[in-house]
């Protein structure tokens, strides 16, 4: 198993119902979950969008994408967060290579 830190994003559609509130306080809980593991991370809310088809009998979520340093570990743990999470309607991550233009993920 590799141990060194890759560039990854993750993809994230909430479910429409959730409050501003809601919604801050799950990101945030994720925002500590990747920095406790040691992550350096970005985040970005795109606000409600259009779904193609009806996940869980929702025609609309609300976007945001997640950008952060990792390792296989960091993603099976995020991955499995995630999957448990009733509020998260679908995740998705992508590998991102370092070469790719990328802004910097300080704050």
């Amino acid at each position: 198993m590799r141990n060194e830190l890759e560039l990854y994003e993750v993809l994230l559609l909430f479910r429409p119902d959730l409050t501003e509130n809601e919604l801050s306080d799950k990101l945030k809980f994720y925002e500590e979950f990747l920095t406790d593991n040691g992550c350096k991370i970005k985040i970005a809310t795109h606000g409600r969008t259009c779904l193609r088809y009806p996940i869980d009998k929702f025609d609309v979520a609300t976007a945001t994408t997640i950008r952060f340093t990792g390792n296989g570990h960091v993603i099976r743990l995020l991955d499995s967060r995630l999957g448990r999470d009733v509020h998260v309607l679908r995740s998705c991550f992508t590998r991102i290579p370092w070469k790719t233009t990328f802004p910097v993920l300080a704050k």
